[in-house]
């Protein structure tokens, strides 16, 4: 019994920006304008693409979509003369900090 009932909150959840978009949809119903507006969405369909894109990352363990980790770089992977600038302006940087860090 536990276990069904867990299954039905996460399925809630789960399904939650789909309810939250019929309900916009219901209280502002889309223009049928589909001849001029071949990209327009409802939001119910655009709330069942978002729970897809939560579903995915749950059961895969990914990052949302535009929330992926940021790729640090640094002068190291850099090579001749482009490493060089990295490493002069890097040094110019940190005197200024240090020199504005003192005051």
């Amino acid at each position: 019994m536990r276990n069904k009932i867990l299954l039905l909150t996460l399925l809630c959840l789960i399904q939650g920006c789909t309810v939250l978009g019929m309900v916009v949809d219901s209280q502002f119903p889309t223009k049928d304008n589909n001849d001029n507006n071949d990209n327009s969405e409802s939001f119910s369909e655009m709330g069942f693409k978002a729970d897809i894109e939560l579903s995915k990352s749950v059961i895969y363990d990914q990052p949302l979509p535009g929330n992926e980790p940021k790729i640090l770089t640094g002068c190291k992977s850099l090579k001749g003369k482009k490493q060089v600038e990295c490493y002069q302006v890097s040094s110019q940087l940190n005197k200024s900090l240090r020199e504005h860090a003192k005051q």
